[in-house]
């Protein structure tokens, strides 16, 4: 939700529970690095994606969100990103070939939910392993 001209930071409600939007990247950072305490996933959100993506990163908070950043953050360093731009792109223009492939044969929907889904284990497989998602599938069943 984007509303314009409310400033670089204001609150809003999400059902029962309030809500800091901050716009200005400065302030961003500054919440993520100094205050990290105070940002998080409030309890509805935790209970809400449970079942489907578990208490990982995206959902964890204070020590926990700490412990588990400070793990991951060497595979997001830049100029390990920028060597895999690579396999990224290659793994896209597979993607959209399929896709127009697709649409090209009339097929008029396309979830795109799990074309995304392919894309991401696609990019995953070809860093991790040197090999594609499809031919994974198709070696270990």
């Amino acid at each position: 939700m984007v509303i314009h001209g409310a400033g670089k930071r204001f609150i809003y409600w999400s059902g029962f529970e309030p809500r800091m939007c901050l716009t200005d990247p400065d302030m961003i950072k500054e919440l993520l690095t100094k205050y990290t305490s105070l940002s998080g996933r409030s309890w509805l959100q935790q209970q809400g994606s449970k079942n489907f993506i578990g208490y990982g990163l995206l959902m964890a908070n204070g020590e926990n969100w700490y412990h588990q950043r400070h793990i991951s953050a060497p595979a997001f360093m830049g100029d390990r990103l920028k060597s895999y731009a690579g396999y990224v792109k290659e793994c896209t223009d597979n993607m959209l070939e399929s896709l127009r492939k697709r649409i090209e044969s009339g097929e008029k929907e396309v979830e795109m939910g799990e074309m995304m889904t392919g894309l991401t284990a696609d990019i995953i497989s070809r860093i991790e392993f040197g090999s594609s998602y499809e031919k994974g599938k198709r070696i270990f069943g």
